[in-house]
């Protein structure tokens, strides 16, 4: 979800209330209808920019449950939809675990449930960033789990409360509309929690440990996680998750794959620092490495070339227009030739008036 304090004069076409149901839309268009959960074939139904769960790496069969489980590596889970994608990396023995991302706020219990079904305790919580896609499960596992964070998402989860607390009763709505053969129970989960939502203090998303610096590690259970942070990027706060062990690389939404990026400048963002970060993670990459996007199915190191080469080739693009003395609704109207077929269309034009007004200065 996307956290904005105020909307700039130029932005009242698209105005913050608008924008947070867009963005909202953003969250959940890789859930509609249900779309994570398992079809009664056994695999995972599919709408327009849902991530596509990878083939299994030991072609084990799809995992049962709500969300589409699939294997990214020895080792390391995915669970995309409902929100942003998330991760989890299991021990050696497979009896403890880290998750990284915990989706929106309506799918917090399903989401607890489904990671300790799979016999593993959860050792630590990592948020790549404070978006409510990201952040919203959070309720379900600060009392008692590790829940990490840059400090800068930190400060910023504050703000949230109430889009929070309605994002859970949205979730009714949501999971009332699902085709899933889980949603009898997930409903139940859902509706509980929206019950209880307008009591539901803030202290509940918050992270119980902060991470600063630009560059730092932490050991945040039984296996090493390194924790990046380079610079403003899609926020202020991104983090790149390494498992150096599994060669896995969860990027946050330092990469939306083959979709329009959501820039979060009111939170920090820059694309100019955005394109150092993917540098950056592109010099941990090795031939294999698996690559998490934010959003988008899942990738290596060629998807943050991809996204290096959609900033350069728009920053380029827009920066043309500008000196043939272009105004910027007409710059933000505009498609870069090869973006159009990428996904999330309904964040084109912000994007476009992002990397202006960034050029502009």
């Amino acid at each position: 979800m996307i956290d904005t304090n105020h909307t700039p004069r130029h932005e009242s076409q698209f105005d913050r209330r608008a924008f947070i149901a867009a963005a909202g839309a953003l969250g959940l268009s890789l859930s509609a209808g249900s779309a994570l959960a398992l079809t009664r074939s056994g695999q995972p139904s599919r709408t327009r920019n849902q991530p596509e769960a990878p083939a299994p790496a030991d072609a084990a069969p799809p995992m049962p449950g709500y969300f589409g489980w699939a294997t990214l590596a020895d080792r390391a889970l995915f669970i995309p939809g409902d929100g942003g994608n998330s991760m989890l990396l299991l021990s050696a023995k497979g009896d403890s675990c880290i998750l990284i991302d915990a989706k929106m706020p309506y799918i917090a219990s399903t989401l607890r449930r489904e990671v300790e079904a799979r016999g593993t305790r959860i050792e630590s919580l990592v948020n790549t960033h404070h978006h409510l896609d990201h952040i919203g499960g959070n309720h379900a596992f600060t009392a008692d789990i590790r829940t990490v964070a840059h400090a800068k998402a930190k400060a910023r989860i504050p703000e949230q409360l109430e889009r929070l607390q309605q994002a859970i009763k949205n979730g009714v709505r949501t999971i009332s509309s699902s085709d899933s053969p889980e949603k009898e129970t997930v409903l139940k989960e859902v509706e509980a929690l929206a019950a209880a939502a307008d009591a539901m203090t803030i202290d509940k998303w918050m992270p119980t440990q902060a991470f600063s610096g630009q560059i730092g590690a932490a050991n945040l259970g039984t296996m090493p996680v390194d924790l990046h942070q380079v610079g403003p990027g899609h926020t202020d706060n991104d983090l790149i998750v390494h498992a150096p062990q599994l060669d896995v690389i969860h990027m946050g939404d330092l990469v939306f794959n083959n979709l329009h990026p959501f820039i979060d400048r009111d939170g920090g963002g820059s694309v100019k620092e955005w394109i150092k970060s993917l540098k950056y993670a592109k010099r941990l990459c090795k031939a294999r490495t698996v690559v998490v996007p934010g959003h988008g199915d899942v990738t290596d190191s060629k998807g943050l070339d991809a996204m290096i080469a959609y900033f350069d080739t728009s920053m380029d693009f827009i920066q043309k227009q500008m000196r043939q003395k272009k105004t910027r609704e007409e710059i933000v109207a505009m498609t870069v030739p090869g973006t159009e077929e990428r996904g999330f269309p309904h964040l084109k034009e912000r994007a476009m008036g992002a990397m202006y007004d960034e050029l502009k200065g």
